[in-house]
Parts: structure tokens; sequence; C-alpha cells
């Protein structure tokens, strides 16, 4: 039977450690704190806030 464990898509960027590297643009998804936290807790590796 294969090994079914899921691949490591960890990224380190300039330092900047992500256990993915799948993250939210700069747009509404990420427009609070709460939307980003929630995005978080589906699995997104980080996110982009307005400047």
């Amino acid at each position: 039977m294969p090994d079914r464990t899921a691949p490591d898509l960890s990224t380190d960027c300039a330092g900047i450690k992500s256990p993915n590297p799948f993250w939210l643009a700069s747009a509404p998804p990420s427009n609070s704190g709460e939307q980003v936290l929630r995005a978080f807790e589906y699995g997104w590796g980080g996110a982009v806030w307005k400047t």
C-alpha cells in the first residue's frame, strides 16, 4: 500500500516561515483580522495586509 502522508509544503522566504506557499492577497478576503484568522483555520499559509 502506498504511503499516504501529506507532502511537506513549508516554505522559508527571507526568514518568513510558512506552512505552505498559499497566501491570501491584499483583497476583500483579508480585510479584517477575523477573516484572516478564519483563513488560517482553513489552512492558508499567510496573508498580505493592505498598507
